[in-house]
């Protein structure tokens, strides 16, 4: 069954949405956040609670949007959420105010510099409703408007903006020169899929990365000023498919996702405990997963996880068995047994009548003889004994 037709809720349909957004899933997440309206038409809760949601699903279709490089379609979503704002209810703190500033870079992408900067405004004004740090951020875009309108003219919009950049990173600029740079940091997270690495360094070029990805093992070096660093290096917690394991770039981070062999399996964490020593098994199965998709020449997979091949052991235990040479009672148990085994039906059925209805005194393999014999009428003690009942009487 598709995910989608598992939807029954719009909190749901939202909660799906986000989640294959976070997966870079983005047409779908478009379209399970449709979905989620589409059940908000025929609901019957609260109004501002239903607008909350709304809101929701419009601001993050527009991020879908924009991931796909859809900036119109974006703006519509982007306007739409904002004509839902509810008048009550339980927004997150800087949730409105996030809203009017991507659409306001939206519209500057479009060169709407007028809405762009009245966007940049309204974001502003909520910012400092709340207390938050961000209205100086918005303040510069407004500001960047303002220059673009006055000018009227893109390439000294160019020009301003390049100054705009580099006046404030001057003292920055000399601080990194004089200072040492340090280990970039990193933390992990995990979907069904997944296992992702984020890797806390923005404005990382792809030639900074160098990646290697094996089959139980990653290895992660980034140039940072000059100097290499070897950000994440070890054996995974478990196998990675090699093909599907992908560096992302972005402007504020690197993403490093491992494509997990066993999907639906949670790791505890990211790298085994297990010593690296003994890799050799590993760095084969590397080969076998990068190269052809060849199945003959995967690891034969043993039912246990030690070493020892118990098939083996067994066969060797029975063929002690049977060169070792049984004596006394043993010995008479032995041949018993490997008469009856040879013997046919007959032969076997009176050695079984024979010994157990005579209480283990006879065993005969005459069938005709035992067929019409009752022995426990007829029953002889052996040589030397005598029958008895358990009061001591005489049978």
């Amino acid at each position: 069954m598709d995910a989608a037709d598992q939807i029954q809720t719009p909190e749901l349909s939202l909660a799906l949405g986000d989640s294959l957004f976070v997966e870079e899933e983005y047409t779908e997440a478009l379209n399970t956040y449709a979905i989620g309206l589409t059940l908000l038409s025929s609901d019957n809760r609260g109004v501002d609670n239903s607008k909350i949601i709304q809101f929701r699903c419009h601001s993050h279709k527009a991020a879908a949007h924009l991931k796909l490089g859809q900036p119109n379609e974006a703006l519509e979503e982007f306007e739409a959420a904002l004509s839902l704002i509810p008048t009550e209810g339980s927004l997150r703190l800087g949730e409105t105010e996030r809203v009017y500033y991507q659409q306001g870079q939206v519209l500057m992408d479009l060169n709407r510099h007028e809405r762009a900067k009245d966007s940049f405004n309204k974001a502003k004004q909520l910012a400092e409703l709340n207390q938050r740090d961000t209205a100086e951020k918005y303040m510069l875009c407004s500001k960047k408007c303002s220059d673009v309108i006055d000018a009227g003219n893109k390439e000294d919009v160019l020009i301003v903006e390049e100054l705009d950049k580099k006046a404030p990173k001057i003292s920055d600029n000399i601080e990194e020169k004089k200072s040492v740079p340090t280990m970039p940091k990193y933390q992990y997270y995990q979907s069904d899929k997944f296992m992702t690495i984020s890797i806390l360094e923005s404005n990382v070029k792809p030639g900074q990365m160098n990646v290697t990805f094996r089959t139980k093992h990653l290895t992660v070096t980034m140039s940072k000023q000059g100097q290499d660093f070897t950000v994440v290096c070890g054996k995974l917690y478990d196998k990675v498919i090699v093909d599907r394991c992908k560096v992302v770039c972005k402007e504020d981070k690197v993403l490093v996702k491992l494509r997990k062999l066993e999907t639906n399996y949670e790791w505890q964490e990211l790298f085994s405990k297990k010593s690296l020593n003994g890799d050799s098994d590993d760095e084969m199965d590397d080969k076998t997963m990068s190269s052809s998709n060849n199945t003959n020449s995967a690891p034969k997979t043993r039912p246990y996880a030690s070493h020892r091949d118990w098939n083996a052991i067994e066969r060797d235990l029975k063929q002690k068995e049977k060169k070792e040479k049984p004596e006394g009672e043993q010995a008479m148990n032995a041949l018993f047994e490997q008469i009856y085994a040879s013997a046919d039906e007959d032969t076997k059925r009176a050695m079984i009548k024979s010994y157990q209805t005579s209480g283990g005194t006879v065993l005969s393999t005459n069938w005709d003889e035992v067929k019409g014999k009752d022995y426990e009428k007829e029953r002889e003690a052996p040589k030397g004994m005598e029958w008895k009942t358990w009061e001591g009487d005489k049978a």
